[in-house]
């Protein structure tokens, strides 16, 4: 009887684990779906962002110049390679806005003067009180069709030219056909306006008579989306909808045979126009069907209640294990990505600004770039911040055990406070061994985040007076002091004063900004390096940070380490830049081109490699993240082919463990994104003073080329 008992109870329970395992796994799979879908979401936004920013180049075109001719428009078109940065575009055009009476005289002079078979065509009715004629557009060949057509002349594309000219804003039409698609597929047009004078006129009387025309691309749907669905992964696919989902209001059909499963909706206002993106994907498959059920009352037979018990404790333990791993693993992929696609558009911003700030601006303008610099650094700092302490907290930060000139990374992390400091009337003191006189072995990027940190924190607490950084050297050990004359802390601030999030009391966030974990970082780095910190302080007299770290000193530093104490203002090198994205490619070319160098930039590795191998370059920047072969790669290919130009890594993924690839990759420096114009220019002299032997001890001997 106890034996039937066990037995139905541990059949009861085999029944109810069953159950909920698939309602687990129902769980994951639906949050997977809309993990999918947010993937596809942002891609298809960006997407059509990209789409409306070549739109918007092409109307500052004609508003920096007044007139742009037909050749002057195909270069542009050239420059911007829309088959590798706005896939899915099928051309980019002008749409001129002609007055009555003027259309006659106006073909006439396009015929004389670059295009003799041009002529105007109309769709049904043209507007009386104006033509709106498309004059140009490129790639021409496969768009000429609809060169010199009047949109005009039909109601739908009349309504969105002459919606986005009274706005001043961006319009899509309603689906259309374009007249210069053979298969006949729902298309769509894009329209920016374009007026005389400059910018956007202020009212809408203003913006209609100052309207001379739109930059504008035609779009069929089902070229325009295509790739989106393979960035969410197998098994996903996506509809778009012009409003309603109706058949004659559908832009895009890629759902295909996946009606049935998984389905959700989104909303996206994209030009006057609210898209509705419909996602779907297959249902997984019951357990309960089919013969899943027969499988598992064979396996109930054969158990027994006590066996049955015991499995299932040991396998949701292995369950819990496994979940924990990948729970790992994601954590570890998401903080790897938000790194590099957080750091890559701070290096625009960051980047930019301080090419702005090398320009002979007005006071006021200076100061406001200032202020975008000084927000700018603030927020890699609090990027930083959160990205360091998810990766101490998870235990996933590795090490560094090398040669490091602790004087040179002092002054490093330090120098970037002074300027802000001297405008808030304190003083910055340097105690440091000479540049090149000291070297110890250890994590000298870490080191100096430690510096960096101390001295963010003193300068941010000290209103008036002085913040001194000393670093003195033992046999055995290296101490960090810095001291500041600011507000102070007592005893209960001092005890949580390494607990991360929490600062001297609630309104210091307010007053003085700041994430609360600079404090909790250096801790936890001073603890990952067996070190010790203590703190010296009182209220209204001030603070004094001293750390000791157990670091062996090592031989004197090389050359190219003793070169990079002072930043020239020219470096009179030969430059090759290798990077996919164009605004990276701008900075980089700004900060050499200021230092006296001459750049060559191309777009991926694979360029990288044939222009080495072709040209006496005396140093590569290559970007890590490339389309076909990545930077790594390419530097690889070079070692091979054996090319000794020095490779300086240029990358948003800084962690020690990518500066490590790097460096097995044959590569001899490495900046990380965002980067300004010292940091560069200091890693340029660093591998480019002893080039030769610095490769031979990155990579060893070369093979003969």
């Amino acid at each position: 009887m106890v034996g039937l008992l066990i037995e139905a109870a541990s059949i009861a329970m085999t029944i109810l684990s069953g159950e909920a395992v698939h309602r687990s796994a129902e769980e994951r799979a639906a949050l997977l779906f809309e993990r999918q879908v947010e993937r596809g979401m942002v891609a298809a936004r960006e997407r059509l962002e990209k789409y409306e920013q070549g739109l918007l180049s092409g109307a500052a075109l004609f508003n920096a110049s007044g007139q742009v001719s037909r050749s002057e428009w195909r270069e542009y078109v050239d420059r911007l390679e829309p088959e590798r940065w706005f896939p899915g575009i099928s051309g980019l055009g002008f749409i001129r806005r002609l007055p009555p009476g003027t259309v006659d005289d106006w073909v006439a002079e396009v015929r004389a003067t670059s295009a003799p078979e041009f002529e105007v065509t109309v769709l049904d009715s043209p507007d009386p009180a104006h033509r709106y004629v498309i004059d140009y557009i490129e790639p021409l060949a496969p768009n000429l069709p609809a060169r010199g057509l009047d949109i005009g002349s039909e109601e739908n594309r009349r309504a969105a030219a002459t919606e986005s000219m009274r706005t001043g804003e961006t319009r899509i039409t309603n689906i259309i056909t374009l007249v210069q698609d053979d298969a006949r597929k729902p298309g769509f047009l894009m329209l920016v306006p374009v007026y005389t004078g400059g910018g956007i006129p202020r009212t809408e009387a203003e913006r209609v008579e100052r309207c001379i025309g739109w930059s504008y691309a035609p779009f069929v749907g089902e070229i325009t989306m295509r790739g989106i669905a393979d960035i969410v992964g197998a098994g996903v696919g996506f509809s778009i909808y012009d409003g309603d989902r109706a058949a004659d209001r559908r832009i895009f059909d890629g759902v295909g045979g996946l009606a049935g499963g998984r389905e959700t909706e989104r909303i996206v206002d994209v030009g006057g126009k609210q898209w509705r993106f419909v996602w779907a994907k297959h249902d997984a498959v019951s357990i309960f069907q089919d013969d899943s059920w027969w499988m598992v009352l064979l396996g109930l037979l054969f158990s027994t209640g006590l066996l049955v018990i015991m499995f299932l404790l040991h396998r949701s333990h292995g369950r819990a294990l496994r979940i924990a791993e990948q729970a790992s693993r994601s954590k570890s992929d998401f903080l790897a990505v938000m790194s590099h696609e957080v750091r890559t558009p701070l290096h625009g911003i960051v980047g930019m600004t301080e090419i702005l700030l090398e320009d002979d601006l007005p006071p006021k303008s200076r100061e406001r770039a200032e202020s975008i610099r000084s927000s700018g650094h603030a927020l890699v700092r609090l990027v930083n911040d959160v990205l360091d302490f998810s990766k101490l907290d998870h235990g996933s930060m590795l090490l560094e055990d090398e040669p490091f000139d602790p004087g040179h990374e002092a002054k490093a992390a330090a120098e970037p406070f002074r300027g802000g400091m001297r405008r808030a009337g304190v003083d910055l003191e340097l105690e440091l061994p000479p540049v090149g006189a000291e070297r110890r072995r250890g994590d000298g990027l870490r080191f100096r985040q430690i510096v960096q940190n101390l001295v963010g924190n003193a300068a941010k607490f000290t209103e008036s007076g002085t913040v001194t950084v000393r670093v003195e050297t033992e046999a055995d050990a290296l101490r960090l002091v810095v001291a500041d004359t600011g507000i102070g802390m007592d005893e209960r601030t001092v005890a949580r004063l390494f607990r991360p999030f929490e600062q001297a009391e609630r309104s210091t966030t307010r007053r003085f900004g700041g994430t609360g974990l600079g404090l909790s970082i250096v801790k936890q780095l001073v603890d990952a390096m067996h070190g010790d910190i203590r703190v010296d302080t009182a209220l209204g007299a001030g603070t004094r940070f001293t750390v000791t770290l157990p670091l062996a000193p090592v031989d004197a530093p090389t050359v190219a380490e003793a070169a990079t104490d002072e930043v020239p203002d020219a470096l009179d090198l030969y430059v090759l830049m290798a990077d996919d994205n164009p605004v990276n490619l701008r900075i980089g070319r700004a900060f050499l081109e200021n230092l006296r160098c001459e750049v060559d930039t191309v777009g991926d590795g694979e360029a990288a490699v044939e222009a080495a191998v072709a040209a006496p370059y005396d140093v590569v920047l290559m970007d890590w993240k490339m389309p076909g072969i990545d930077g790594l790669e390419a530097t690889r290919r070079l070692r091979a082919l054996g090319v000794d130009v020095p490779v300086v890594a240029a990358s948003a993924n800084a962690s020690a463990s990518d500066r490590r690839a790097c460096r097995e990759a044959g590569m001899q420096g490495f900046v990380g994104k965002p980067f300004g114009r010292e940091a560069l220019v200091r890693e340029l002299l660093r591998v480019t003073a002893d080039a030769p032997e610095t490769i031979e001890a990155a990579v060893g001997p070369l093979a003969d080329a």
